[in-house]
């Protein structure tokens, strides 16, 4: 009998209240997790947008050290190509430069970003390489414009990317 009485006594939860408990957790992760979900992938894109930021800064910096001004080609159809491959994060520099110049320009390149690979990218899933294509104009300024291979041609992903990174500007080259 007192065994009984002590069952009684003793509170807990009851599995309605159990259930309802877990109906109402599973109701905020449904409604929550979407935009976690979209803060991360926004994060990840956001990342990729310093690495071309920081890889746009070396390819200005690197066109704007006077110690480089005789190797940092020009005229009609002059460029410096910084590819990077999503995958490894391995750096490219082609030019229209001489061997020695675009040796030159890819330590320069190199040496502002610190290493000849960055980090992997986050587009891996959709993007194979990023080019970043500075372009010598005949008014002495340059441009530098952006390529993506394998990237979705639509889809809200392209989009976001290319909001994020509209705003690498042009270059002011000196003659």
């Amino acid at each position: 009998m007192k065994k009984l009485q002590q069952l009684k006594s003793k509170k807990g939860f009851s599995l309605v209240e159990l259930l309802i408990v877990i109906a109402i957790m599973a109701v905020l992760v449904g409604i929550l997790a979407p935009q976690y979900i979209r803060y991360v992938e926004r994060s990840r894109q956001s990342s990729d947008v310093q690495t071309i930021n920081s890889i746009a800064n070396a390819i200005q910096n690197t066109t704007l050290d006077p110690f480089l001004e005789d190797a940092i080609p020009s005229g009609s159809g002059a460029h410096i190509t910084v590819t990077w491959t999503t995958a490894t994060g391995a750096l490219a520099v082609i030019s229209t430069a001489t061997s020695d110049d675009l040796t030159a320009i890819t330590n320069s390149i190199v040496g502002i970003i610190g290493s000849n690979e960055t980090a992997r990218s986050n587009l891996v899933k959709t993007a194979t390489s990023i080019a970043m294509v500075y372009s010598l104009n005949s008014d002495g300024s340059g441009e530098i414009s952006i390529e993506t291979n394998g990237m979705p041609t639509t889809g809200s992903s392209r989009t976001d990317f290319e909001r994020m990174v509209r705003n690498i500007g042009d270059i002011d080259h000196k003659s």
